[in-house]
């Protein structure tokens, strides 16, 4: 996934975009996500740990992670693609 742009994340579920000041509450799923990505993981590693830790399927994790991101996307919380790949690190 691409990097998030300048987003605060707490341990409550909460988000913070200081540039804009909007604040978003996350449900456990969103916040998972988001947590991996201050890691460097791809789309397919976010799928199957989530997929792991909420017992679902591969395929039901992959289209929750690709589908939260089109919402990061659409928030313009998400840089756009790098051309050298598809991690979704913090800055």
């Amino acid at each position: 996934m691409q990097r998030l742009t300048h987003l605060i994340i707490n341990d409550l579920g909460f988000a913070f975009h200081p540039m804009t000041g909007h604040s978003y509450k996350l449900n456990q799923t969103a916040q998972f996500i988001l947590q991996l990505c201050q890691t460097a993981h791809e789309v397919n590693d976010i799928a199957d740990q989530l997929a792991t830790r909420f017992q679902v399927s591969f395929a039901e994790a992959y289209i929750d992670v690709v589908e939260f991101r089109e919402k990061l996307l659409a928030l313009q919380l998400l840089e756009p693609e790098p051309p050298y790949g598809t991690d979704c690190s913090l800055r």
